[in-house]
């Protein structure tokens, strides 16, 4: 008996929607409250075009609000203690700055290695930390594919999970944020300021994915600033990423670390692993082990292993485990 599957064919055109530009912070929140659960906050465009081209949200929004007329989000400057970033300020400016370049290493490495030139011309420090997170059974068109999102055994023992969550997820298709700027802020102990308060960068992130976001900001609120506290002289950090190509590919794995030394001795450090989890994870044990030694090879092969204490890998993805360790001993080699 022969049967016949009719193909899937996805037109990747973009669907209409009202293109809003406001000029205030202000102007933008009444839009956003004015088209609750209609409207979605542009950027860059880097993410958010790919998103509407892939029909990957429940809802294809109606208003596009394109923040990039609000100039009082686009600037970098030191004060009371912190380095300010505005939302809407591109990683071009960020690697053009001196200041991010002689005192926040990690953030320099995260933002260079993120993009090609072209893109990071375009993407801006608050679209990236609100960037959406990556399932294969998200971002493809094909319905069938965002049906499985609700099996995750399927998922997580056949499916397609190269690329997806070694620490947990089974809600969302073990999505994993792949936000590089996500991880160098999170080691660098940043905040998120919004219009309505100020959270800390490791609660701005939820264990449990939304369909297309996994942060904790509330209808109608929107990032205006990062703020990162000026490092001692003592802080060594380094920030560094695996992926198959260079600029094209998301990262597979990366790692910020941001270690305070005594001389060659290590007081106290902050290790953060990205794209291997919901949101970037803090690898609490690799942080205890080091504490009080100093950086060797072994010490840094040991630093690593211990950094993916608790993974439980995929069929397919038990390779990110072993490339978790390399990017950690190296990063850790690097500082």
């Amino acid at each position: 008996m022969s049967m016949t599957v009719k193909p899937y064919y996805f037109s990747d055109k973009l669907s209409n929607f009202d293109y809003l530009i406001p000029k205030s912070i202000e102007e933008a929140v009444d839009l956003l409250q004015k088209y609750k659960g209609s409207a979605k906050l542009m950027a860059g465009g880097t993410n958010i075009i790919p998103a509407l081209r892939l029909k990957i949200f429940p809802v294809y929004p109606e208003k596009i609000i394109n923040l990039k007329g609000i100039k009082e989000l686009k600037y970098i400057k030191e004060e009371s203690g912190f380095l300010k970033i505005g939302a809407l300020t591109t990683f071009s400016e960020i690697l053009e700055n001196k200041i991010v370049d002689s005192t926040y290493k990690a953030l320099t490495e995260a933002a260079l290695t993120s993009a090609p030139p072209q893109h990071r011309n375009l993407m801006t420090i608050g679209g990236e930390v609100c960037k959406e997170p990556y399932s294969w059974y998200m971002w493809n068109p094909n319905p069938i594919a965002r049906e499985l999102i609700s099996d995750p055994s399927y998922i997580a023992n056949e499916g397609m999970n190269q690329y997806l969550s070694i620490f947990g997820g089974s809600d969302m298709g073990y999505a994993v944020n792949i936000s590089n700027i996500a991880v160098a802020l999170s080691a660098l102990n940043a905040k998120i300021v919004t219009t309505q308060r100020t959270i800390p960068i490791e609660e701005f992130y939820q264990d449990k994915m939304g369909v297309t976001s996994n942060t904790i900001l509330a209808e109608g609120e929107i990032v205006k600033e990062i703020q990162i506290p000026k490092p001692d002289k003592k802080i060594k950090q380094a920030f560094m990423r695996i992926s198959f190509r260079k600029f094209i590919d998301e990262s597979v794995v990366s790692s910020a670390i941001c270690a305070n030394m005594s001389s060659d001795t290590i007081e106290d450090v902050r290790i953060f692993l990205g794209s291997v989890a919901p949101k970037p994870i803090r690898a609490t044990q690799a942080e205890n082990f080091l504490k009080g030694k100093k950086i060797t090879p072994d010490v840094a092969k040991k630093a690593g292993e211990e950094s993916v204490q608790g993974a439980t890998p995929l069929s397919k993805n038990a390779y990110k485990v072993k490339l978790s360790k390399v990017v950690v001993k190296r990063t850790l080699l690097s500082l």
